[in-house]
């Protein structure tokens, strides 16, 4: 059923649910971003492609353009 919901092109929000799961700093970079389902990975993660890249939370890293969510931590967008 999420395979339907969330399939590549699907539009989500990301809400972190349980943001000690994360890394210090991703949750809040994270958080709140908006972007495109690309695939669902083996392991049943989600690939999300921000529409803007979000901050990195480590000093020696780049912004993040895509990173990989559980099902719960993302929502779908809803149309206008």
């Amino acid at each position: 059923m999420d395979e339907k919901i969330l399939g590549p092109g699907t539009r989500v929000r990301v809400k972190i649910t349980s943001p000690e799961s994360y890394a210090t700093g991703a949750a809040q970079a994270l958080d709140g971003k908006v972007g495109t389902v690309i695939r669902k990975s083996l392991s049943g993660e989600w690939l999300v492609e921000f529409d803007e890249p979000a901050k990195p939370w480590h000093s020696h890293a780049l912004p993040v353009e895509r990173f990989h969510f559980e099902r719960h931590d993302l929502e779908p967008e809803t149309a206008p």
